[in-house]
């Protein structure tokens, strides 16, 4: 049985994963999301390969946290894995929130997560890294910024002002 804190952080996250298909779908990139649980499980979040979590205090803590393992209740017993461990279609994983969203090569967050640099962190239902914001902003593979307009454009390390259309390729983010 889910707590009520777990339900809260869920339906948060499931909002955001709607406004994250919404903004990519401006550009012609449709994520096309596993709707359900059979789907969810077999599959993963949407067919397209992308993890996307909300991570609404990484500016105010100048850290992006990376989930390894959940768990529904924090009576359960064990963690399963999840986030960057999460055994699905996934290859990409989307962190951020609506003015701010950077994508990553999951394979990459699970080498730096291996190589011990990070602080690790366990509250009663989660477990994960802290990556720093700085950081983060420099290793990740795209970065979205929302303009004045509020829509989301690009920017960061690979790419400079340009909307996401002028560089993603048709098949993802390679």
């Amino acid at each position: 049985m889910a707590t009520t804190y777990y339900q809260k952080q869920l339906e948060s996250g499931q909002a955001f994963e709607r406004f994250v298909e919404a903004q990519l779908a401006r550009f012609g990139i449709i994520l096309d999301p596993c709707v359900t649980q059979r789907d969810q499980i077999e599959i993963g979040e949407n067919r397209f390969g992308l993890e996307i979590k909300n991570d609404a205090t990484m500016e105010r803590t100048g850290n992006v946290y990376i989930e390894l393992a959940e768990k529904s209740d924090a009576r359960n017993d064990r963690f399963i894995a999840s986030g960057i461990y999460r055994p699905d279609n996934s290859t990409w994983y989307g962190i951020g929130h609506a003015r701010e969203f950077l994508v990553f090569k999951k394979i990459a967050l699970q080498v730096l997560h291996t190589n011990g640099t990070y602080r690790l962190v366990e509250i009663p239902t989660s477990r994960g890294f802290l990556l720093p914001l700085e950081e983060a902003r420099c290793l990740c593979h795209r970065r979205f910024n929302a303009g004045l307009s509020g829509a989301w454009i690009s920017q960061g390390p690979h790419v400079s002002q340009q909307t996401l259309r002028d560089f993603w390729p048709q098949d993802g983010f390679r």
